[in-house]
């Protein structure tokens, strides 16, 4: 086949590269051994890794089901049940050599297995976060049990990052069900899954036989802790190890304590609400704008996250290569926006926010409901989980929703939410435009990235003048490690990585 070898490495162990006689830089000796007590906002959305949408259980998933394609610390693709890949002239055919990755029921992971995954993934009726994306493949060959050959109907220059997308298109046993009922949890990952108690804890257990490097943790409790100020209290007391999303402010003022040490979860993250276009009175595209107006990115990033964020207009920072420079204001217009609201006739409108519980700071959505009760409209907050954002944004059972897009390195999915027929429309506020639906799809197929990035441009400032969807901050987002944690580096959106992460940290009191 003609083509690039995009990744041909020949790994010592292919899954870890570290041994037991390793030291870290600060003179610590790795060993087996240990429970690693991890804090976590929200409880896992779905058990199914290919159904998951939240951050938690794509996270966690990840220690148990690997991707196809891997990642390394920056998110970029690395190996991972595939040692290499080829991809041909013309982008539509992809090559993969697979290592000799086995599940955790001792049977190797074949070609075939990762087709099954892939054709359950794409079927319409599946549930899972990436159906469409899946579905753009035309068909895939198995010459042999280490060969997969995948053809795709047209260019998709995201598809290598979709693939190693953690949690969210993990190979996992066919043996996991029995007809459409989970009835295991098997995947090949370096941790097996042990319990799951709904709303409390989920525990792995280190695999011992992993078929790369084993890791030295033994077991990781994942402790599900709504609460902040508790995760960052448990965290300064050491009955944590490692704790998520932490209100960044408190944590840097408590890390100084020396009980824990602060690395940045670079997560890519843009918070942003969406307007349901097809509800009266927010199919006005000036009731839209004037609630765009009266919002101030200024205030959200300085009050709401205590100066921890910036003021943003799209899902990249602009550490990002996908940023794309722009002008937007990023104050308020107050009177602009009740003159629009006074000769829509909406004053006095009910406007119900659903918030994710995971947007990570109470005070942004307060703010945003503060502006638009000053313009006349009469906002309520509604705080619920990722499932319910998910479910009632596609029913278009909504008035605004309130969340965040990110662990993302390219644009391709959270521009996707503008095309028309994507499942996750209602993430753009059901949008409909036959013109952005094109531009869309022209971009995710385009590989020159100088040309992509002259699309998103457009695709933004339509989006914009659109006012379906309006991004508001870049967060900075801390990871909490507590000091008997050893050896670990968060990675990009990943607790786990190759060659990295949990797989290369250990507990000094293991």
């Amino acid at each position: 086949m003609a083509g690039a070898v995009i990744a041909a490495l020949t790994l010592a162990a292919c899954g870890g590269g570290g041994s037991a006689d390793e030291t870290t830089g600060d003179g610590g000796e790795p060993t087996v051994g240990g429970t690693l007590r991890v804090g976590a906002p929200e409880d896992l959305d779905a058990l199914d890794p290919h159904a998951v949408r939240g951050e938690t259980g794509s996270t966690w998933g990840a220690m148990v089901y690997e991707t196809l394609v891997g990642v390394d610390q920056a998110s970029n693709p690395a190996p991972g049940i595939a040692e290499s890949w080829e991809v041909s002239e013309d982008g539509l055919t992809y090559t993969f050599q697979l290592d000799d990755a086995t599940f955790h029921d001792g049977s190797p992971v074949t070609s075939e297995d990762v087709v099954w995954n892939y054709e359950r993934i794409a079927k319409p009726e599946s549930g899972a976060s990436q159906q469409a994306f899946f579905a753009q493949i035309d068909e895939m060959q198995t010459p042999d049990e280490k060969t997969l050959v995948i053809d795709l109907a047209a260019p998709n220059a995201a598809f290598l990052s979709v693939l190693g997308i953690q949690g969210r298109a993990g190979i996992q046993s066919p043996d996991n069900f029995d007809g459409d009922e989970m009835v295991a949890h098997i995947g090949s990952g370096p941790f097996t899954w042990e319990s799951y108690t709904p709303n409390n804890r989920l525990i792995l257990a280190r695999y011992a036989d992993y078929w790369g490097e084993p890791a030295y943790i033994e077991e990781v409790e994942l402790r599900i802790l709504p609460d902040d100020n508790a995760r960052l209290q448990a965290l300064s007391s050491g009955e944590l190890d490692l704790a998520f999303g932490l209100d960044s402010a408190q944590a840097e003022a408590s890390a100084a304590s020396g009980a824990f040490e602060l690395q940045t979860d670079s997560q890519n993250r843009g918070n942003f609400f969406a307007i349901n276009t097809t509800k009266a009175p927010f199919d006005n595209v000036d009731v839209r704008r004037a609630m765009q107006l009266a919002v101030s990115r200024e205030d959200i990033a300085a009050a709401g996250w205590g100066g921890f964020a910036e003021p943003t207009n799209q899902p990249f920072d602009a550490e990002s290569p996908w940023f794309v420079e722009s002008d937007y204001p990023v104050t308020a217009d107050l009177d602009e926006a009740k003159r629009l609201i006074q000769e829509a006739g909406a004053e006095g409108t009910e406007v119900e926010v659903l918030v994710w519980d995971a947007l990570g700071s109470e005070q942004e959505a307060q703010i945003v409901a503060s502006a638009w009760t000053e313009i006349g409209l009469e906002p309520k907050l509604t705080k619920v989980d990722i499932t319910t954002i998910v479910t009632d944004s596609s029913a278009g059972d909504f008035d605004v929703i309130y969340l965040w897009i990110g662990l993302i390195t390219d644009p391709t999915r959270p521009y996707a939410y503008l095309a028309q027929d994507n499942a996750n429309n209602g993430l753009a506020g059901l949008l409909k435009d036959d013109e952005l639906t094109d531009k869309v799809k022209q971009a995710a197929s385009e590989n020159d990235e100088e040309t992509r990035k002259e699309l998103y441009a457009e695709i933004l400032e339509e989006n914009y003048a659109q006012a379906a969807q309006y991004y508001t901050v870049n967060p900075t987002i801390f990871v909490g490690v507590g000091n008997n944690l050893q050896g670990y580096e968060q990675g990009t959106y990943n607790v786990i990585y190759h060659e990295g992460g949990l797989s290369k940290a250990f507990l000094k009191d293991g």
